[in-house]
């Protein structure tokens, strides 16, 4: 597995996300221009209200011998209109103190501490390392929708 790379494109989200935002009119961030799907806003407060959440699974690895989590789907395991009320600045000017915290945290991990295993209901595996991948891919994936839109 390629930590290092992802940790790095990790770090890197925070920027590139308030480029890219800053780069879209504002008249746009909450237009809804496919219906039923998200907009601008939508996808971008997520990525940065996701990270709590990541930070708090990737303690959870650390200090217990073998968690379980939960599904985590905005709209149905939260309100349906979270992310629509979210400050959408605010929110980028957490994103980087947010993000370097769960970085520093991956950091920190053992070589042991990155396979740890832990349940979670969408994956048949789930581990540190996993996780890394899977919220890097995360981040690319919402900026990509962003680009689209």
């Amino acid at each position: 597995m390629v930590t290092d790379e992802i940790l790095a494109t990790l770090e890197k989200a925070p920027v590139l996300l308030k480029d890219l935002i800053d780069a879209i009119p504002r008249e746009m961030l909450k237009q809804h221009r496919i219906k039923g799907k998200w907009c601008i806003h939508e996808h971008a407060c997520h990525i940065v209200n996701a990270q709590p959440l990541q930070t708090g699974r990737l303690k959870r690895f650390i200090n217990e011998d073998a968690p379980v989590f939960e599904k985590y789907i905005p709209g149905t395991t939260t309100p349906p209109d979270e992310l629509m009320n979210m400050d959408l600045e605010k929110s980028l000017a957490a994103f980087p103190r947010l993000r370097s915290e769960f970085v520093e945290l991956y950091r920190s991990l053992t070589p042991v501490e990155w396979h740890k295993r832990a349940e979670h209901p969408q994956y048949t595996d789930y581990n540190p390392c996993i996780m890394a991948r899977h919220s890097m891919l995360h981040d690319q994936t919402h900026m990509y929708r962003i680009e689209e839109l």
